[in-house]
């Protein structure tokens, strides 16, 4: 299976609007970077009964940072920075302050998504994520 974007389309065919669910995947199927993750094999293991997922971009950090969108109506701010850097062609230091007119942000969602370890029918361990449908 691709990648999935979008899971909307997919889960308003099988599950309720407002209803729980689980996304799980085997511990087999782990990538080398998953294996050597410190939180993933503590909770492997049995150390820990959940971790949260955090991440360095995408999907994963907006986890725990949220995703922050556009305020509506759009408008914009002025915040003024301080610059600092050094020039090679210049061979100096160079200090200013800048004006930035920016977009007003709000945060959209911040779930916060924790990973258990759960065991299947067949006893086998696996990874799950609880989930709330959302989608529309």
């Amino acid at each position: 299976m691709k990648r999935v974007l979008n899971p909307s389309k997919y889960l308003s065919r099988v599950i309720e609007p407002g209803k729980t669910f689980y996304i799980g995947f085997g511990i087999k199927n782990l990538t080398e970077l998953g294996k050597s993750h410190p939180g993933l094999m503590e909770l492997i293991s049995g150390n820990r009964t959940s971790i949260i997922v955090t991440g360095k971009k995408g999907s994963l950090k907006e986890n725990t940072s949220g995703k922050w969108v556009r305020k509506q109506p759009e408008q914009k701010e002025s915040i003024w920075k301080h610059i600092h850097y050094y020039s090679k062609r210049f061979e100096k230091e160079i200090d200013y302050d800048r004006e930035f007119h920016i977009w007003e942000k709000t945060i959209l969602h911040k779930y916060n998504l924790a990973l258990e370890a759960a065991k299947t029918p067949q006893n086998e361990i696996c990874e799950r994520e609880r989930m709330k449908n959302i989608f529309k």
